[in-house]
Order: structure tokens, then sequence, then C-alpha cells
């Protein structure tokens, strides 16, 4: 599994595979504002890979600290799911474990600007699309997951297969 950069930040060598994730700041941000993060770990014999493409609200910023909320939200949501995945059986569902960790990033949101997010309009709170891969070091099975209108692209050798996990085409209406 391989996602290209410029300038690979991470890696990880085993004698079955090898891992390198980068990360570019997006358009509009710099290096101290880049609302996009890449990760990755191992739990037992599943080895779990992500991508976060955060974004931030359409209107004045709610959170004190960090450089922007987008930045806040994916590291927040990135410390989440790693504790979540460490403290995961295996096979476990991927649902399940992405649920938990949103459910923590919710409450710390909460805590962090003092109101319910329920409370706060859609254009007002942060967010992020995550594009994630689980593989199985025994099995060398693959799973893919997405939230948001997140790409997977993942092969073996020759072959790749392109995978999109649904869109904001909904969403998308009510904005514009």
């Amino acid at each position: 599994l391989y996602m290209s950069n410029e300038k690979p930040v991470k890696g990880l060598e085993t004698e079955s595979f090898e891992l390198e994730a980068g990360e570019r700041p997006g358009s509009t941000s710099t290096e101290e504002t880049n609302e996009d993060l890449t990760d990755f770990t191992v739990n037992g014999a599943e080895g779990y890979v992500w991508v976060f493409d955060g974004a931030s609200a359409l209107s004045e910023p709610l959170l004190e600290e960090g450089p922007t909320d987008g930045t806040w939200y994916v590291e927040e949501f990135n410390e989440a799911l790693k504790k979540e995945i460490q403290a995961s059986d295996s096979g476990r569902e991927i649902e399940e474990i992405l649920e938990n960790a949103v459910e923590s990033v919710r409450e710390a949101y909460e805590e962090a600007v003092g109101m319910e997010v329920d409370e706060i309009s859609d254009f007002r709170t942060p967010s992020s699309k995550i594009s994630l891969a689980r593989w199985n070091l025994e099995t060398q099975e693959l799973e893919t997951y997405g939230l948001g209108d997140s790409v997977q692209l993942t092969g073996l050798e020759a072959e790749t297969d392109y995978v999109k996990h649904g869109g904001p085409e909904k969403l998308d209406e009510k904005v514009f």
C-alpha cells in the first residue's frame, strides 16, 4: 500500500509490505495550518492506514486553540482513532471503531467550544473526510472504508482497484 506525495513523512517496512505516507497542505493552507493528516498503526495481526482531508468551518472559528478548527479536528480525530484501534479486538467492525472515535471527538469539541454540536450550525463546525484501509498481516486480506467523498486506489503488482465511498452531492445541494 503506497500513498504517493512529494515528501514522505512516515514509513513502515516489514517482510511482507512497505508503507510510505505523506501529506501536503491544501490549496489555502500552509505547513502551520495543514488540515490534512496521514497516519498508521498496527494492532496484533492487523495494520491500519488512514488519510484525513480536513476542512474548517465556512464562518469564523469557534475554537481558540490550534492554528485552525480543521487542524484541531483532524489531530483530535487522529488520536481518538489510534486509541480506538489499539483498544479493539482483531476483526472488530471498522464502522464501530470509527463511530466510537467520532463520538470521542464530538465530546472533546463540545467541551472545547462550551456548547453541544446540535446547537451549532453545520456551517460553523470543522469536518473531515477519511479514507481508511485495514490489512490482515496473516491472511493478506485488505479492507477499505471511507467517510465523505473519499477514494482509494489499491493494488498488487500491475492491478489497481478504484473504490469510491459515496459523496456529498445531497449536502452540496443544501449549500449551493
